[in-house]
């Protein structure tokens, strides 16, 4: 059973159709979560408007009390994915 906040997503075609992919947060090479804050809005996934932090309880703070956004990285594509509060299950 998974307990850490993570989205799941069920692919539909491609090579991994039919499979579940899970996605948890994940820190980029230089060990930052990356957060976009709704308030920016179609702006927020740009790189130069991200809220950088090292710290994971603070990542998810601001995800659950302030509806940022935070990009996990899928566990079968490996790919990385900016994923809205709404999203992510067990927050």
């Amino acid at each position: 059973m998974i307990t850490t906040p993570h989205r799941v997503r069920r692919h539909e075609n491609g090579e991994h159709a039919g499979m579940l992919e899970h996605y948890f947060p994940d820190a980029d090479e230089q060990g930052f979560y990356r957060l976009a804050d709704p308030a920016i809005g179609s702006e927020r996934h740009k790189l130069e408007n991200a809220i950088l932090t090292k710290n994971i309880s603070v990542a998810i703070h601001l995800v659950r009390e302030h509806g940022f956004s935070i990009r996990m990285r899928g566990n079968l594509t490996k790919q990385w994915n900016l994923i809205r509060r709404e999203e992510i299950q067990d927050l």
